[in-house]
């Protein structure tokens, strides 16, 4: 009975001192990596962006242009600027080569938070073909009615098929 005890005690001690505004100081400096890297291309895939809480109306995360990017191949460090005003950078020099098996680590550091990841490049994609290679998303017409709400959507269905061989 003790060891219950304990456990509810320490699960009540961490649910009220996590009040709502240390959730968001936390979810205020925390932030989302998207990186890309492949064979033979330029390193400007790699974006910077906001949490946000899922609690909240608005879904979208807003680009983080200000944070340290670092890539880091055999213990090289090669420093990512920014590309814009939308959280991607890019490594500005073309002195680094992204070839199959190659191993990068990834450094952010934004508002005193580091993340890092590591990748090995993989073996680009060989010998596939697409159907089409884009899709039209019609805007529907909410004006129109029903029945050109459905057709409308009956036409997107119908040729939004892509076949991959």
């Amino acid at each position: 009975m003790k060891k219950y005890t304990f456990y509810l005690f320490l699960t009540a001690l961490l649910c009220f001192s996590c009040d709502e505004e240390n959730l968001n100081n936390i979810a205020e400096n925390q932030f989302v990596v998207e990186a890309f890297l492949y064979a033979g291309q330029p390193i400007d895939d790699i974006r910077v962006k906001t949490t946000f809480p899922l609690t909240d109306e608005e879904s979208t995360s807003m680009p983080i242009n200000n944070a340290e990017v670092t890539l880091i191949k055999n213990g090289e460090r090669f420093g990512l600027i920014s590309s814009g005003d939308d959280g991607f950078y890019h490594y500005p020099n073309d002195d680094v080569t992204i070839e199959t098996n190659d191993v990068f680590q990834l450094e952010i550091v934004h508002s005193g938070i580091t993340a890092t990841g590591q990748t090995t490049v993989p073996t680009p994609t060989t010998g596939i073909y697409l159907s089409q290679d884009s899709l039209f998303v019609p805007i529907l017409p909410f004006s129109s009615g029903m029945d050109s709400i459905l057709m409308a959507i009956r036409s997107f269905l119908t040729s939004s098929a892509i076949e991959a061989t």
